[in-house]
């Protein structure tokens, strides 16, 4: 669970710190490694499987893994990235707009 609701940063004005202290509890698994969850809520180290914020409740109840005999085979044309340039790439895109 990630609790904070004390920490207000130096850009929330007076008027929006009531509003910005709300507590959020989020549950996530770091067996599945991929920091992904709704929108608006990722980057935790593994898969979001449940938010509580005021009275709205996501929860995660199935996760399917079936490829079906599906063969992942690489691509045979485009270039060739890192992972750097992966994790960079929403950065990237915000700064080109």
């Amino acid at each position: 669970m990630l609790e904070n609701p004390n920490e207000v940063p130096e850009y929330i004005t007076s008027r929006d710190t009531e509003l910005y202290q709300k507590l959020i509890e989020v549950w996530y698994t770091e067996d599945i490694p991929i920091k992904s969850g709704p929108i608006g809520f990722w980057g935790l180290p593994g898969l979001i499987l449940e938010i509580k914020n005021g009275s709205t409740h996501i929860l995660l109840d199935k996760v399917v893994f079936d490829l079906d005999g599906f063969i992942v085979k690489p691509p045979s044309v485009g270039e060739k990235v890192t992972r750097d340039h992966i994790d960079d790439l929403p950065m990237l895109q915000f700064m080109e707009n």
